[in-house]
């Protein structure tokens, strides 16, 4: 039992370190320090090296594989056609693809015998938990705050929101974070809400990750909403579904009772900012209605005004793009846009556009074509999320941290499983 709790927190502490990367050193992230740890583990192992080996060769990681060359070759292609040779997307690519590729070592060197893909899966919601206390403590003490900051670089997004945001321990505290809190409530779903039945150690887990997007981005509500559709369309019977409403409503009472409790005793004396600043900006869509009677939030009017650059789309560059990913002059995103399918239209056009988002589409396809059940629902909603969320900001196949987390989620399913999901759920 105690072996079984050790290689429990290794797990978790690998997926962390995986999944968030904070910085080290330098440039030096820690999943670049993991990774190479797994490395020289994969050359002295003869276990380890095959399991990497059959990694490679399943479909699973030769798609992910030739998706990331593909996408890294035209990234190079497009600037070169016309010109520019901005190479700000291929850089980016090719710290997503280092990352990747630690990935692959990492996973063939877990022990993964006598484990289903849910034990890794409540492994990934665990470390949003851990997560979210980091960010609580930071949040309460400065002394922890500039610990962090030190390892998240995230000074001016803590500077700009008045210390609210940039608390995580992680190589992306903004938008990145925001979407894979999403991810994790998907996650969170799939493994608490849909299989057991409802209990207060449930709710209290969901009510952590709840506080986590408080402190990382509002975009990861979006999780929650895709989670509430993932849990209706699963095939759970419609007297379980209402009964499992119930049960979570009623914790939810007491859960949250308890929640603030513990919070107030960890944080008193923050009680006060907490409720002043985190609050109003969290649920800011509410506070703005109640007061003004206007349905929108400060990021909602930025991304309205966004929108409205897709008059830079001309008859000209539709179809290829400008090969422009920054501004050559001011260094900024280019027409200062954040949304991810303009970016990805202004950079290579919609052809581009229309290879890089079925490169990303092409990783799922193996695993899609055999999964059942609530696996295969669970895929197509993630997809769902991650083009819904392209909506605001770059998300689908370039945002390090989803993209990381879903390749490690690919790649486990296939040690585990072997081919076959009779034994995800």
């Amino acid at each position: 039992m105690k072996k079984c709790k050790i290689k429990s927190m290794l797990d978790t502490l690998v997926m962390f370190c995986i999944v968030f990367s904070f910085y080290v050193m330098g440039p030096i992230q820690i999943s670049m320090v993991v990774g190479g740890i797994c490395f020289c583990i994969v050359c002295s192992s003869k276990k380890a090296s095959k399991e990497l080996g059959r990694l490679l060769w399943t479909k699973t990681g030769q798609y992910i594989i030739m998706g990331q060359c593909f996408v890294f070759a035209l990234s190079l292609t497009f600037p070169v056609i016309h010109g520019t040779l901005d190479l700000s997307y291929t850089k980016l690519l090719i710290s997503q693809l280092i990352k990747i590729i630690c990935v692959f070592f990492c996973v063939a060197c877990l022990d993964t015998r006598g484990k289903r893909l849910s034990y890794y899966e409540r492994i990934f919601v665990r470390i949003f938990v851990i997560q979210t206390v980091i960010q609580v403590l930071a949040f309460s003490s400065s002394t922890v705050a500039s610990v962090v900051l030190h390892f998240s670089r995230a000074t001016e997004l803590y500077e700009d929101y008045g210390g609210r945001r940039g608390l995580a321990l992680s190589g992306g505290t903004g938008w990145p974070l925001a979407i894979v809190y999403a991810v994790a409530f998907l996650l969170y779903t799939r493994n608490y809400i849909i299989p057991q039945k409802i209990s207060l150690k449930v709710v209290i887990i969901g009510l952590m990750l709840l506080v986590g997007v408080f402190f990382s981005g509002r975009s990861a509500y979006l999780g929650i909403l895709t989670s509430i559709l993932f849990f209706f369309l699963s095939s759970k019977k419609v007297q379980k579904k209402l009964k499992t409403i119930v049960g979570f409503l009623w914790w939810l009472l007491f859960g949250g009772i308890l929640l603030v409790g513990i919070l107030y005793l960890v944080a008193g004396h923050m009680l006060d900012t907490f409720l002043n600043l985190v609050l109003p900006w969290a649920f800011e869509f509410f506070y703005k209605a109640a007061d003004t009677g206007q349905l929108s939030t400060g990021s909602t009017d930025v991304l309205f005004d966004m929108w409205t650059k897709i008059e830079y789309i001309t008859f000209d560059n539709f179809l290829f793009g400008d090969g422009l990913f920054t501004d050559p002059t001011t260094g900024k995103y280019y027409h200062r846009v954040d949304i991810g399918y303009l970016r990805n239209l202004f950079f290579w056009g919609l052809v581009g556009t229309i290879c890089f988002y079925v490169a990303y589409i092409f990783m799922f396809a193996p695993l899609l074509f055999r999964a059942k059940g609530e696996t295969r629902l669970f895929i197509y909603i993630f997809i769902l999320t991650m083009f819904v969320l392209e909506l605001k900001a770059m998300t689908v196949g370039s945002a390090h941290l989803p993209t990381v987390s879903v390749v490690m989620w690919l790649l486990l399913a296939e040690r585990v499983n072997h081919g076959s999901f009779s034994k995800t759920i």
